[in-house]
């Protein structure tokens, strides 16, 4: 949970920083496999963003073919506060 309220107050810090000027600038970067690209940075916080879905979803698929029943990953869900054992999908 501090992790996680670090992590929070951080990306806050940044998102308040953030202009709309400095959503349109270009960011050139190199991916994984090195090759280079150049983004905006809203389209790389758009990303960062609907990238973590995915991995909840595989996480969420991997607890199924368990036998078990994974907790909700909606955001609704983590937005609303309720704690993962309370939560009904």
């Amino acid at each position: 949970e501090r992790v996680a309220a670090e992590n929070a107050g951080q990306l806050k810090k940044i998102v308040e920083a953030i202009t709309g000027d400095a959503l349109e600038r270009g960011i050139t970067y190199r991916n994984s496999a090195g090759d280079q690209f150049t983004s905006t940075l809203e389209d790389i916080l758009t990303h960062v963003m609907m990238h973590g879905s995915y991995h909840r979803g595989q996480v969420a698929s991997l607890i199924r073919a368990a036998g078990d029943t994974p907790s909700p990953t909606d955001y609704i869900f983590f937005a609303r506060g309720a704690p993962a054992a309370t939560r009904q999908g």
